[in-house]
């Protein structure tokens, strides 16, 4: 028989092991940055027939500062970013309204396709820093339109599995009225 301390200790270690992975996956952990792709919306969907853009945000925080990136160097899976007027070297705004700057660049939708094959369930940002020093960060992407009619999206992940857990542990718990 289950019970709530055996629920309990097993959505902890789903929770740890969540946000574990979810430092890994994006920003590595050492230093680099988080992106978001398509920021505010989620899941990321991307129609790959598409002749518009791909909005990727370089979410800076207490320990990444966005005005450090070099941004000739940044390259979403390979693409370089659109021009648009003067504002080819990106945007800087504060998309998730955590109060630091973000620096937000467009990418050409059919571009960034045809380098990923028009298949992907996550997609990396690169670049360096002023001083050279190379980051790395990836997120999720869902792709819609494929020519088979399919959308392509990424797996559930150990976030979305650990929420799914502590859910049921929430439903368990919950005493009828």
């Amino acid at each position: 028989m289950v019970t709530k301390r055996t629920i309990t200790v097993l959505v902890a270690v789903f929770v740890i092991l969540a946000v574990a992975g979810a430092v890994r996956a994006n920003g590595e952990g050492n230093g680099d940055p988080n992106i978001d792709i398509k920021p505010g919306s989620f899941p990321n969907s991307i129609n790959s027939r598409s002749n518009g853009n791909i909005p990727v945000a370089i979410l800076g925080s207490a320990t990444f500062d966005v005005n450090d990136v070099d941004v000739s160097t940044v390259l979403l899976e390979g693409v370089a970013p659109r021009v648009k007027g003067n504002n080819g070297s990106g945007a800087v705004e504060d998309v998730n309204d955590d109060g630091f700057p973000d620096l937000v660049f467009h990418f050409d939708t059919q571009e960034v396709m045809a380098a990923i094959g028009g298949a992907a369930t996550e997609m990396t940002l690169t670049g360096n820093l002023l001083d050279g020093t190379p980051f790395s960060a990836t997120d999720s992407v869902r792709i819609l339109g494929n020519s088979n009619g399919a959308s392509i999206a990424a797996t559930p992940g150990l976030a979305t599995l650990s929420m799914l857990m502590l859910g049921g542990a929430l439903l368990l718990r919950r005493k009828p009225v």
